[in-house]
């Protein structure tokens, strides 16, 4: 194998790789807009207004 060959495949190797960061960074995003809380419950329902209460009412929101 030259040097060239090993070149070529260390290059499709990389772009394989950037492929596969960018599909996973997909996913964080996706998941990163999912509720906190389930919010198909009525636990879940509480604990979201209870946060948004903690949010909107803590000192360091003026």
């Amino acid at each position: 194998m030259t040097l060239n060959d090993r070149m070529n495949l260390l290059i499709e190797e990389n772009q394989q790789l950037k492929a596969q960061v960018a599909e996973l960074k997909d996913k964080v995003s996706i998941l990163s807009l999912r509720p906190k809380y389930d919010l198909s419950t009525t636990q879940g329902l509480e604990q979201a207004v209870i946060d948004r209460l903690n949010i909107t009412f803590s000192p360091d929101s003026n």
